[in-house]
């Protein structure tokens, strides 16, 4: 099995991407388990990563479906992304034509993590009608609870 050395982790909290394992930096991380198929990846803790779908090339299909990959921090606090979207071929943006929303999350002194998605503001050609979302929360702990407007549900099957 492969190793990597000398992964400097700057100051805060650092998540790795494939296995949810966390640490606290600065720090410089030594024999870090790395075989050929896993590039060590880390994500500052507060993180929202957003994901497209799969593309061969830009406009091949419509961004109707948004993946967003969510990195809370272990203790209570909150963090926020502004997505800027565009047509992703002219330069029309510079005139305007752009759309952005933010996304935040929350957690609290419980440890219960909030996403608010808010609305996508500004239009662009091809700015999709509507969009779904997928949540990719990666908590130290599973969901037992999901709620959408307030209400709730059990959390599908494997996707917390």
């Amino acid at each position: 099995e492969s190793t990597r050395s000398g992964i400097a982790l700057p100051a805060g909290e650092w998540i790795d991407y494939s296995s949810g394992e966390r640490f606290e930096g600065p720090k410089v991380v030594d024999d870090y388990p790395a075989p050929l198929d896993v590039l060590p990846v880390f994500v500052k803790a507060g993180a929202i990563v957003p994901m497209w779908p799969l593309m061969d090339f830009v406009g091949q299909r419509p961004v109707d479906e948004l993946t967003l990959d969510i990195f809370p921090t272990s203790a209570a606090g909150g963090s926020q992304f502004t997505l800027h979207e565009d047509d992703g071929l002219t330069r029309n943006y510079v005139s305007g034509q752009v759309a952005t929303q933010t996304f935040t999350v929350i957690v609290s002194l419980a440890g219960s993590v909030s996403v608010e998605i808010g609305k996508s503001l500004g239009a662009y050609e091809g700015k999709p009608s509507r969009r779904s979302y997928i949540l990719q929360v990666h908590a130290a702990s599973p969901a037992t609870t999901v709620r959408l407007a307030g209400a709730a549900s059990p959390p599908p099957r494997g996707s917390c």
